[in-house]
């Protein structure tokens, strides 16, 4: 994991290893991120990557628990 912070901005960062959905019995080394907006030492906004699976290629954080 890497936490990195710049002005307003912190992004953590990770690496984990997955079953690859195209691959069965093969995993891949997946990559995430959040990015956070900080302000009044609250969290404004945030941003995230989406996951190579095509269950979360439709899926709606906003509304849903998981993909």
């Amino acid at each position: 994991m890497a936490i990195m912070a710049e002005g307003d901005l912190v992004m953590v960062a990770t690496v984990s290893y997955l079953p690859d959905p195209e691959k069965p019995g093969q995993k891949y080394a997946g990559t995430h991120f959040d990015l956070f907006r900080i302000e009044n030492g609250k969290i404004a906004e945030h941003w995230d990557s989406v996951a190579k699976s095509p269950a979360a290629l439709h899926f709606d954080p906003n509304v849903e628990d998981r993909p």
